[in-house]
């Protein structure tokens, strides 16, 4: 088929221009590169400094300048290392970016309308969200979405694809009044971004439950997490911010952190600014900024971390470092609101680093994932069969 032609190629390429390719691969570019003068126009292209650095500046993730030099360097090694499948860093996040230039490149050569069939046209998730009021009343968020509710304590702006809380002056003198609690509620394929009535702000990931009050009353300001949510939590010294999840609690002042408290996953937190103290059974643990405490079958770490990637997405990025592939299908699950089956089971513990748009359609997130992996994705009715790549040359 041209496309598995198309995947070859750029696969080969991609090694050829990073100084890995065996000289049986080399002299098969080679042998591309004189079957047309088209081809030999791309490669000048491909191989350009000018290239890589347009296809970098795409990715806001890395500080571009610093990571094109040291993927020149790589370049210029003379040792062979496998950058690309199986090292994370920055060098085999480059050169995953790199492959899929050249294949998107190659596609817009020979022809793109291959693609419907190979995978169906899968959207990527919104702003959506369930609002549930105390009383049990829903409101169904969308981004379009404009009005106002009185609650308890509170009054409720929808604004798009956010919701404000603010004081309700009727009540500002009222103390024998309890804030009514108030439910967000994602589903796969859903986000939302929130504003509470102290100023914190909050995102929402796929898929995530988050319980909070109309308004703080009391000496701590607390909330409820399942799956993943982004904080920027308003300072105040006096009333202490207190996430509490199934696996642990998380007690701030005023920070920038992420919960990650999905049932089926690894527990997260990740501190991006200020301090957080992380209090599992009997233990408190602090963290500092680039730091994550993790809860891996009853047993807490602190490790630190690249605090860009870990919560690229609420910035409109996945970013995964030498992440096994399992974990990667859990995110696009979730996102993409499809079912994943893994046909060989040891692809599960595959390692994938690499990034990409999240609101891309999913054919463009499953070129990444196969180019830099290897694997084959195939999508019938929302599901989608991952299985090793089939050579057919019988190699």
């Amino acid at each position: 088929m041209i496309m598995e032609q198309e995947y070859k190629i750029a696969a080969l390429i991609q090694r050829y221009v990073s100084g890995n390719a065996t000289e049986e691969e080399r002299n098969e570019v080679e042998r591309w590169m004189a079957e047309s003068e088209e081809h030999g126009v791309l490669m000048e292209k491909f191989r350009s400094d000018v290239f890589l650095q347009e296809q970098l500046a795409e990715h806001d993730i890395f500080d571009v300048e610093v990571a094109f030099k040291r993927f020149r360097k790589s370049k210029r090694e003379k040792e062979r290392r496998l950058l690309v499948y199986r090292v994370a860093g920055v060098a085999a996040v480059l050169l995953v970016v790199l492959g899929v230039a050249v294949y998107s490149w190659i596609r817009k050569e020979t022809g793109p309308e291959n693609m419907a069939q190979l995978v169906e046209v899968l959207s990527p998730g919104s702003s959506r969200a369930t609002l549930i009021l105390a009383g049990g009343k829903e409101v169904h968020l969308n981004d379009s979405m404009h009005l106002e509710i009185k609650e308890q304590m509170a009054m409720i702006k929808v604004k798009g694809d956010e919701v404000y809380y603010s004081e309700d002056a009727e009540y500002a003198d009222s103390s024998d009044l309890q804030p009514s609690i108030n439910k967000v509620v994602t589903s796969r394929g859903g986000e939302y971004k929130l504003v509470l009535s102290d100023g914190t702000k909050v995102w929402l990931n796929a898929d995530s439950r988050f319980e909070f009050p109309s308004k703080f009353v009391g000496q701590e300001r607390c909330v409820y997490v399942e799956g993943e949510v982004y904080f920027e939590v308003a300072k105040d010294v006096s009333h202490p911010f207190v996430v509490t999840t199934k696996q642990a609690k998380v007690r701030v002042l005023g920070t920038s952190f992420n919960v990650r408290a999905y049932p089926d996953e690894i527990y997260r937190t990740t501190l991006l600014e200020g301090c957080v103290e992380v209090l599992y059974k009997k233990d408190v643990v602090k963290l500092q900024p680039h730091e994550q405490w993790i809860l891996d079958e009853g047993v807490g770490r602190v490790a630190p971390v690249n605090v860009r990637m870990a919560a690229s997405w609420k910035n409109g990025s996945f970013a995964f470092d030498d992440e096994p592939l399992l974990n990667v299908f859990q995110e696009l699950e979730r996102w993409y609101d499809v079912h994943v089956f893994i046909a060989n089971e040891e692809i599960r513990e595959m390692k994938f680093t690499g990034i990409f748009p999240r609101y891309a359609n999913m054919d463009k997130v499953l070129n990444i994932v196969e180019l830099a992996t290897g694997v084959s994705c195939k999508v019938s009715n929302r599901t989608i069969v991952i299985s090793k790549h089939e050579n057919k040359s019988g190699k």
